[in-house]
């Protein structure tokens, strides 16, 4: 949704909210940190792409997926989890991970 998004399809940003509200609740991660993703980390950009441009549904968008959208759109994810964090909290998501 995210990648949609970056490329202004219509209609993605309600969807993303949806979506993006609901794995929040559910207390599944939302942000880099939740995934432990370290984006300073080239090496760790180059895997995840690479692994990203072999999926097949990466290539059933109405536009060319590229390295660029993807890091666009995966930054975009994390910033958009962040605002959710910042709005409503991660107690769903301590819950569900804390460490024991």
């Amino acid at each position: 949704l995210c990648m949609e998004d970056t490329m202004a399809l219509p209609g993605r940003k309600e969807e993303m909210q949806k979506v993006g509200e609901f794995l929040q609740k559910v207390g599944l991660p939302i942000t880099w940190e939740q995934v432990h993703f370290d984006s300073s980390s080239q090496a760790d950009w180059d895997t995840f792409i690479k692994v990203a441009l072999q999926q097949w549904f990466c290539h059933n968008e109405p536009f060319s997926v590229t390295a660029d959208i993807i890091k666009a759109a995966f930054t975009r994810a994390d910033e958009f989890g962040r605002s959710l964090k910042d709005k409503h909290g991660d107690a769903p998501y301590q819950a569900i991970h804390k460490k024991k």
